[in-house]
């Protein structure tokens, strides 16, 4: 049976992302991919194991300790950091953060799944539009 992610738990994600040190995005794009990632991950349990993760590879980004890569095209100044929504032996990396490197900050362009519900690449290309 599909649960719907409740009030309580998006905002308890969202505090957990504002918190996390030397990390900067826009407080409406925080809360657009949050409302995004709990459509993707509409489990209770899954939903805050992918917030658990992406809040553990923010962290990282933070102290430089995760490998990354570049983007091209129309977001070549953003690099895509890689990683699984939960960790388990055999599991895709199906999540991405796109952010870049700015003094001694991390800017975070969106985070989400790779492929649902669109493309991350080209939903945030898309963003940067606007």
């Amino acid at each position: 049976m599909m649960t719907v992610i409740t009030k309580e738990e998006k905002i308890k994600a969202i505090r957990a992302i504002a918190s996390i040190d030397k990390i900067k995005i826009d407080p409406h794009i925080l809360v657009v991919d949050i409302n995004i990632l709990a459509e993707v991950y509409s489990e209770s349990e899954t939903f805050q194991k992918a917030v658990s993760q992406l809040c553990h590879h923010l962290y990282l980004l933070v102290i430089g300790k995760v490998d990354t890569s570049d983007l091209g095209y129309n977001l070549k100044e953003w690099d895509s950091c890689h990683f699984q929504s939960k960790r388990e032996k055999g599991q895709k990396a199906d999540m991405r953060i796109i952010y870049r490197k700015e003094n001694d900050y991390i800017i975070v362009a969106g985070f989400g799944n790779r492929f649902i519900p669109t493309e991350i690449y080209k939903r945030i290309a898309n963003r940067m539009k606007e």
